[in-house]
């Protein structure tokens, strides 16, 4: 997240990326981060998403073609963090959104 922040204006400083490597080092600012991380993810449960026609996923995955949408969502934010797009680790739990709209997890 530190990484991909917009740059600043002149004479301000820029985060780069060994800096951030620095800072997530430290477990509390790891664990905040996967925790902020977290909530959002939680929320996007109640959020009106577009691809949802405007309805929340919690909606969504009560008609067959919302739940299927919302499955392919799932999974492709499920690769995007096996890819590794998420910084040192810190990654959402989709498994706990899964639970929250009654989908199955990996392990069931």
């Amino acid at each position: 997240m530190l990484a991909q922040s917009p740059k600043r204006g002149k004479g301000s400083a820029t985060i780069d990326e060994e800096t951030v490597d620095d800072i997530l080092r430290d477990p509390e600012v790891r664990k905040h981060l996967q925790e902020r991380m977290q909530r959002q993810v939680e929320a996007w449960a109640h959020e009106k998403i577009p691809a949802l026609g405007g309805r929340t996923p919690m909606e969504a995955v009560n008609d067959p073609d919302g739940r299927e949408i919302v499955e392919s969502l799932l999974v492709q934010w499920e690769r995007s963090a096996d890819e590794g797009v998420y910084q040192q680790g810190i990654q959402p739990d989709i498994g706990a959104l899964r639970r929250i709209l009654n989908l199955p997890t990996s392990s069931d």
